[in-house]
Protein backbone atom coordinates (compact mmCIF):
# COMPACT_ATOMS: atom_id res chain seq x y z
CA UNK A 1 0.00 0.00 0.00
CA UNK A 2 1.40 3.49 -0.88
CA UNK A 3 2.60 6.07 2.05
CA UNK A 4 -0.90 7.94 0.43
CA UNK A 5 -3.60 5.54 0.94
CA UNK A 6 -2.23 4.23 4.21
CA UNK A 7 -2.24 7.90 5.86
CA UNK A 8 -5.95 8.10 4.17
CA UNK A 9 -6.39 4.42 6.15
CA UNK A 10 -5.35 5.52 9.41
CA UNK A 11 -7.00 9.03 9.24
CA UNK A 12 -10.11 7.37 9.10
CA UNK A 13 -9.42 4.26 11.32
CA UNK A 14 -8.54 6.68 13.86
CA UNK A 15 -12.05 8.82 13.48
CA UNK A 16 -13.57 5.01 13.80
CA UNK A 17 -11.62 4.62 16.91
CA UNK A 18 -12.95 7.87 18.61
CA UNK A 19 -16.34 7.31 18.02
CA UNK A 20 -15.79 3.51 19.21
CA UNK A 21 -14.71 4.76 22.46
CA UNK A 22 -10.84 5.65 22.13
CA UNK A 23 -10.78 9.50 21.57
CA UNK A 24 -7.14 9.55 22.59
CA UNK A 25 -5.85 7.12 20.23
CA UNK A 26 -8.22 8.01 17.49
CA UNK A 27 -6.45 11.47 18.03
CA UNK A 28 -3.22 10.08 18.18
CA UNK A 29 -3.62 8.36 15.07
CA UNK A 30 -5.30 11.05 12.94
CA UNK A 31 -2.09 13.21 13.60
CA UNK A 32 0.34 10.59 12.84
CA UNK A 33 -1.83 10.15 9.80
CA UNK A 34 -1.39 14.05 9.00
CA UNK A 35 1.87 13.71 9.40
CA UNK A 36 2.38 10.74 7.12
CA UNK A 37 0.00 12.16 4.18
CA UNK A 38 2.52 15.56 4.29
CA UNK A 39 5.70 13.32 3.42
CA UNK A 40 3.99 12.43 0.64
CA UNK A 41 4.24 16.12 -0.94
CA UNK A 42 0.39 16.06 -0.92
CA UNK A 43 -1.51 19.13 0.16
CA UNK A 44 -5.50 18.70 -1.22
CA UNK A 45 -6.82 16.98 1.49
CA UNK A 46 -5.12 18.23 4.62
CA UNK A 47 -8.05 20.59 5.87
CA UNK A 48 -10.28 17.45 5.52
CA UNK A 49 -7.77 15.34 8.26
CA UNK A 50 -7.46 18.91 10.31
CA UNK A 51 -11.29 18.38 10.26
CA UNK A 52 -11.46 14.78 11.28
CA UNK A 53 -9.08 15.60 13.95
CA UNK A 54 -10.80 19.10 15.09
CA UNK A 55 -14.01 16.35 15.21
CA UNK A 56 -12.52 14.31 17.84
CA UNK A 57 -11.39 17.01 19.82
CA UNK A 58 -14.93 18.66 20.36
CA UNK A 59 -16.01 15.50 20.58
CA UNK A 60 -13.68 14.50 23.67
CA UNK A 61 -14.95 18.82 24.78
CA UNK A 62 -11.45 20.08 23.74
CA UNK A 63 -12.71 23.26 21.65
CA UNK A 64 -9.76 25.29 22.27
CA UNK A 65 -7.90 22.21 20.08
CA UNK A 66 -10.74 22.10 17.77
CA UNK A 67 -10.29 25.74 17.11
CA UNK A 68 -6.74 25.62 16.27
CA UNK A 69 -7.15 22.34 14.38
CA UNK A 70 -9.72 24.33 12.51
CA UNK A 71 -8.24 27.63 11.84
CA UNK A 72 -5.96 25.93 10.24
CA UNK A 73 -8.05 23.64 8.15
CA UNK A 74 -10.25 27.10 6.50
CA UNK A 75 -6.62 28.99 5.89
CA UNK A 76 -5.12 26.19 3.94
CA UNK A 77 -8.71 25.49 2.16
CA UNK A 78 -8.87 29.25 1.27
CA UNK A 79 -5.24 29.75 0.17
CA UNK A 80 -5.69 26.67 -2.09
CA UNK A 81 -9.44 27.40 -3.12
CA UNK A 82 -9.86 23.70 -2.00
CA UNK A 83 -14.19 24.81 -1.42
CA UNK A 84 -15.59 21.31 -1.17
CA UNK A 85 -15.32 21.09 2.42
CA UNK A 86 -15.39 24.41 3.82
CA UNK A 87 -18.98 24.58 4.81
CA UNK A 88 -18.06 21.68 7.14
CA UNK A 89 -14.92 23.46 8.61
CA UNK A 90 -16.75 26.44 8.85
CA UNK A 91 -19.75 24.92 11.01
CA UNK A 92 -17.18 22.69 13.27
CA UNK A 93 -15.62 26.00 14.01
CA UNK A 94 -18.72 27.51 15.16
CA UNK A 95 -19.18 24.44 17.57
CA UNK A 96 -15.66 24.46 18.66
CA UNK A 97 -15.79 28.03 19.00
CA UNK A 98 -19.07 28.08 21.48
CA UNK A 99 -17.30 24.87 23.60
CA UNK A 100 -14.13 27.12 23.72
CA UNK A 101 -16.50 30.21 25.29
CA UNK A 102 -15.56 32.21 22.37
CA UNK A 103 -18.40 35.05 21.77
CA UNK A 104 -21.57 34.69 20.05
CA UNK A 105 -21.25 37.27 17.27
CA UNK A 106 -17.95 35.29 15.99
CA UNK A 107 -19.93 31.65 16.07
CA UNK A 108 -23.01 33.12 14.09
CA UNK A 109 -20.48 34.59 11.31
CA UNK A 110 -18.74 31.34 10.89
CA UNK A 111 -22.27 29.89 10.63
CA UNK A 112 -23.39 32.64 8.31
CA UNK A 113 -20.09 31.90 6.15
CA UNK A 114 -20.71 28.10 6.19
CA UNK A 115 -23.83 28.60 4.50
CA UNK A 116 -23.00 30.92 2.18
CA UNK A 117 -20.59 28.48 1.05
CA UNK A 118 -22.92 25.82 0.98
CA UNK A 119 -25.02 27.85 -1.22
CA UNK A 120 -22.52 28.89 -3.51
CA UNK A 121 -22.00 24.77 -3.98
CA UNK A 122 -25.66 24.45 -4.33
CA UNK A 123 -25.71 21.60 -1.63
CA UNK A 124 -28.75 20.94 0.61
CA UNK A 125 -26.91 18.54 3.13
CA UNK A 126 -24.45 21.65 4.25
CA UNK A 127 -26.97 23.71 4.05
CA UNK A 128 -29.42 21.35 6.22
CA UNK A 129 -26.26 20.64 8.69
CA UNK A 130 -25.64 24.49 9.15
CA UNK A 131 -28.94 25.06 9.64
CA UNK A 132 -29.20 21.96 12.81
CA UNK A 133 -25.93 23.73 14.46
CA UNK A 134 -27.72 26.88 13.83
CA UNK A 135 -30.15 25.76 15.76
CA UNK A 136 -28.28 23.31 18.46
CA UNK A 137 -26.42 26.53 19.07
CA UNK A 138 -28.96 29.42 19.21
CA UNK A 139 -32.40 27.49 19.79
CA UNK A 140 -34.27 31.09 20.17
CA UNK A 141 -33.23 32.36 16.08
CA UNK A 142 -37.04 32.51 14.98
CA UNK A 143 -35.52 32.88 11.28
CA UNK A 144 -34.82 28.87 11.65
CA UNK A 145 -38.48 27.31 10.64
CA UNK A 146 -38.43 29.53 7.72
CA UNK A 147 -35.16 28.99 6.28
CA UNK A 148 -35.91 25.18 6.92
CA UNK A 149 -39.37 25.48 5.18
CA UNK A 150 -37.12 27.35 2.53
CA UNK A 151 -34.37 24.27 2.28
CA UNK A 152 -37.27 21.71 1.43
CA UNK A 153 -38.30 23.91 -1.45
CA UNK A 154 -35.24 23.84 -2.83
CA UNK A 155 -34.27 20.70 -1.47
CA UNK A 156 -37.69 18.39 -1.37
CA UNK A 157 -35.14 15.33 -1.10
CA UNK A 158 -33.75 16.43 2.21
CA UNK A 159 -37.04 15.68 3.95
CA UNK A 160 -36.39 11.98 4.43
CA UNK A 161 -33.02 12.81 6.02
CA UNK A 162 -33.05 12.32 10.05
CA UNK A 163 -30.96 15.50 10.61
CA UNK A 164 -33.95 17.26 8.69
CA UNK A 165 -37.15 15.84 10.71
CA UNK A 166 -34.67 16.29 13.94
CA UNK A 167 -35.27 19.70 13.15
CA UNK A 168 -38.49 19.87 11.73
CA UNK A 169 -39.74 18.57 15.01
CA UNK A 170 -37.10 21.00 17.17
CA UNK A 171 -38.05 24.04 15.06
Amino acid sequence: VSPYWASWADALGGRAESHSGQPSRGAQRVAAALESYRQTGAELMRPYFLGLLADIHIDAGMGSAAVVDLVEAVDRARSMSIDFYLPELLRLLALARRQAGEADDRIRADLAEATRSAESQNSGSWCLRCLLARSTLFASDAAIADELDSLAGRFPELKQTAEFVQLANGA
